[in-house]
């Protein structure tokens, strides 16, 4: 890889950092800081780890490790789905049974 182009490439990603914080800061358009992540992600794994220009089962396995990560994130992500909030030790009235 040619020095200029891991200089600008390290540029593009300082920009969309920046672009990153000033969207989070922003309540209307929250929802698209993660595709200027996904964004970030896909120009290191094409520059940096040479993905574009890769033959053979590299780029198999490298789709295959982000559907993984899909999965185990998505699947991570549940957990706050399936809680409850229930209160634990409720008071009850003399004479009374909690069943």
């Amino acid at each position: 890889m040619k020095p200029w182009l891991a200089v600008l490439v390290w540029l593009a990603l300082l920009v969309l950092v920046g672009v990153e914080v000033l969207l989070a800061r922003l309540p209307a358009v929250r929802g698209v800081v993660p595709f200027v992540g996904i964004g970030a992600a896909l120009l290191v794994a094409l520059t940096f780890m040479r993905l574009g220009s890769s033959r053979g089962l590299v780029p198999v396995f490298a789709l295959v490790a982000a559907f993984w990560l899909c999965i185990m994130l998505g699947l991570g992500s549940l957990d706050s789905f399936t809680r409850h909030d229930i209160p634990v030790g409720m008071r009850t009235e003399p004479g009374m049974h909690a069943d």
